[in-house]
């Protein structure tokens, strides 16, 4: 007779289990982002409770990539769980793709750093639980999607492009996280 405990540890071992429930996150990503797309939000916000007024471009970014982070953890946790191998109790996007052994440019380990914060506070909270937090947060924003440009004698800092976490950007991240998932389950 099967017990819950032999019924947790079936699905905690199980790669593919986990693979699909980073699947299922990404989805939910790209409902998230076409919800965001330029006079969408006029047709899915008067579906909403009038008491919630909803800024999709505010708040809705914020889970967006929160969704995008949570995906990119799942995809690399089932890369370990392929390998046989404990899956850490941590939302560290780089940590997880190292121990993954997905290789991980100088830009991506920055956008990884970047979407674990989204995923530890900016995506749930409105605020972190330390100023520090906060400061850190800021700066890998700068860092990492925008480049500084100098103007005469100021410096003004311009949106990367393409952006690096618009849908098509972050597609490339999760392919990357799903290729190490691959290699190892196969």
């Amino acid at each position: 007779m099967q017990t819950v405990q032999d019924d947790f540890d079936r699905l905690l071992q199980n790669a593919t289990f986990w693979m699909e429930k980073s699947a299922s996150l990404r989805a939910a990503a790209g409902a998230v982002w076409f919800a965001l797309e330029p006079g969408r939000s006029e047709s899915i916000a008067p579906t909403l409770p009038a008491e919630v007024p909803i800024d999709f471009t505010v708040g809705t970014w914020q889970v967006y990539r929160l969704l995008c982070g949570m995906s990119l953890e799942l995809a690399y946790k089932a890369a370990l769980v392929a390998q046989g191998l404990k899956v850490p109790p941590t939302h560290d996007l780089v940590k997880l793709a190292e121990l993954a052994g997905a290789h991980v440019t100088k830009k991506e380990h920055g956008i990884l750093e970047l979407l674990h914060q989204c995923v530890v506070w900016e995506g749930r909270y409105p605020v972190p639980k330390h100023p520090d937090s906060l400061e850190y947060f800021v700066f890998l924003h700068y860092e990492n999607l925008y480049r500084p440009v100098r103007t005469g004698n100021a410096v003004i800092f311009k949106p990367v492009e393409p952006h690096p976490l618009d849908w098509d950007e972050y597609n490339k991240l999760w392919e990357h996280a799903h290729a190490t998932f691959e290699w190892h389950h196969s």
